[in-house]
């Protein structure tokens, strides 16, 4: 599943040389905004992924509800990101007081969209931070600190890790959109263009083979084609490929406080999914070679674009 913006004309080449030590770095939510970080953004409907979008409203209509529940009843189940967090050593203690753990919640993770806390009984093992999980028949609780300041939080012990792929279903999306953008920016050609489409789309395994579909092409070394691959990279949602750790900022990303004190960070820190897209140029067959190993383990759809200058030509 492509996400579901393109970059326009001025946009399809990224020189990697040009990303400014203010970590302006252009993922595709960029072309939505000259915000430079993605925790920066406000404005639901410009600033935000389509996906982005769906996954902040489904959580907007859950709080909702939430707000108007009294205390103990139960909630319809919801879709949350499980962030880093710290909390204050009085309200840590009013969690403790009532036998419970505590996970930060947000709608998305790398933007503070809904912050909620998740209380979960002592004996139960917590989630992974920064992965997807959907909390099941969640009851609405609150916690008192010291201060005799109240939090509403709900509490669960009854959660599910998701899939971080997940959050792309449902969402609209134009179909066959690779081959037209390869039609429209790069090459004309409707047989060159549907060659290129499969490695997006990819190919679910089978007892006999990995899944995924690779592409090599011998090409002259050329910037364009360092350019290219990189291009195609970020087509994809950014679980999907090793892009994002070319900003390690982004990885790392960023203390925030809440509003109800509870400090959390955000980041584009990711899981390993059931999708990887790989894309590079090479001089030799080696990185190649390597890449199909990594592929024929991959224990999901493991799809390679690669470009070869095997002639030690450098024009």
């Amino acid at each position: 599943v492509l996400q579901s913006r393109i970059p326009t004309k001025k946009q399809v080449f990224i020189n990697p040389n040009n990303v400014d030590s203010t970590m302006s770095y252009p993922f595709l939510w960029r072309t939505l905004t000259e915000r430079k970080q993605p925790w920066s953004r406000k404005f639901l409907n410009t600033e935000f992924m389509k996906w982005e979008q769906k996954r902040i409203k489904d959580a907007q209509n859950w709080y909702y509800e939430f707000q108007k529940a009294t205390i103990g009843s139960s909630l319809s189940d919801i879709y949350f990101y499980v962030l880093p967090s710290n909390l204050t050593s009085s309200k840590k203690a009013a969690i403790a007081a009532q036998g419970c753990n505590y996970v930060a919640l947000s709608a998305i993770k790398d933007c503070l969209q809904i912050p909620m806390l998740l209380l979960l009984s002592k004996d139960i093992s917590l989630p992974p931070e920064n992965s997807f999980i959907r909390i099941n028949a969640p009851k609405k609780n609150v916690i008192i600190d010291s201060l005799n300041k109240a939090e509403y939080v709900m509490k669960s012990d009854n959660f599910e890790v998701m899939p971080q792929e997940s959050v792309y279903l449902d969402v609209p999306y134009e179909k066959k959109s690779v081959e037209k953008f390869i039609r429209e920016y790069l090459h004309s050609d409707e047989i060159i263009a549907q060659s290129v489409q499969p490695i997006f789309s990819s190919a679910p395994p089978s007892e006999l083979k990995p899944g995924g579909v690779s592409l090599s092409a011998f090409v002259e070394k050329h910037p364009f084609s360092d350019e290219l691959i990189r291009t195609w990279k970020f087509m994809q949602p950014p679980e999907f490929s090793d892009i994002t750790f070319e900003w390690p900022k982004l990885v790392l990303g960023k203390k925030e406080m809440c509003e109800t004190g509870t400090q959390v960070i955000l980041s584009r820190k990711t899981h390993q999914v059931g999708n990887f897209f790989s894309g590079f140029s090479a001089s030799s067959y080696r990185p190649l070679y390597n890449e199909l190993i990594k592929k024929n383990r991959f224990l999901g759809e493991y799809s390679i674009a690669a470009s070869l200058n095997t002639r030690g030509r450098n024009t």
